[in-house]
């Protein structure tokens, strides 16, 4: 479905990533993992067209896409949950997922996938007259990747959601991260090692804006070098 090849990536005069290749399989859950600065986001911020490579090619379903503009990308079914969240908090829950359905094929289906949405997320059903900013961290977290659903993508981006949740909720949203796969491919960029190699299939490992490690999931973990790097075991 997603294959990167020999990208490489500046900001400005700063080279971020180098000759980075992988890919995803339809239906995988492949998560991206490493420490801060290793140049994660980078990498997702250039699928979904906020960054442009210098080199390199991005092909999506067979269409290069490393050179469009983030709303032809999420036209082509690239939905991203971005760092952060990104709501709008003086909006609704419910505006706040209406946003994410901008797209031509979205505004089609727009009731269907309002519906999963909330079949996934009850909680938001719950509160979708709530004002965003309201809501608890991981409600935050649930509205993101709501959002980015109802966009009806085929392949989506998650960059860093454990990120500042309690770890109850933390457990939480890899649950449902699990269950969400049997409705998307998921491309996930997570700190959470442990986390992310417990639901993933397969993993890759960024270090200092290179792929050094890749392998399925189930293996990576026994390895004591990834388990003392990133497991602290």
């Amino acid at each position: 479905m997603l294959e990167v090849r020999s990208l490489n990536v500046y900001y400005g005069n700063i080279q971020v990533l180098y000759d980075v290749s992988f890919k995803v399989e339809k239906n995988e859950l492949v998560a991206l993992i490493g420490s801060n600065a290793a140049g994660k986001t980078t990498l997702l911020d250039t699928i979904i067209g906020w960054l442009h490579p210098k080199s390199g090619s991005i092909t999506f379903n067979g269409f290069r896409i490393d050179h469009l503009p983030p709303h032809k990308v999420v036209e082509l079914g690239v939905s991203i949950v971005p760092e952060g969240r990104m709501l709008f908090p003086a909006l609704t829950v419910l505006e706040n997922l209406m946003l994410g359905a901008f797209t031509r094929s979205a505004r089609k289906k727009i009731q269907e996938n309002l519906e999963k949405v909330f079949e996934i997320f009850p909680a938001l059903k719950e509160r979708k007259q709530q004002l965003a900013g309201t809501l608890s961290g991981g409600e935050q977290q649930m509205l993101a990747i709501g959002r980015a659903l109802m966009a009806n993508p085929t392949l989506l981006l998650l960059d860093e959601p454990s990120q500042g949740l309690a770890p109850i909720i933390v457990t939480k949203i890899f649950s449902l991260i699990k269950e969400l796969n049997n409705w998307v491919t998921i491309l996930m960029v997570e700190q959470n090692a442990y986390k992310a190699l417990k639901v993933a299939s397969r993993v890759y490992i960024l270090e200092n804006g290179r792929i050094v490690r890749e392998g399925e999931s189930q293996e990576l973990v026994k390895d004591d070098g990834i388990r003392k790097a990133y497991l602290g075991v």
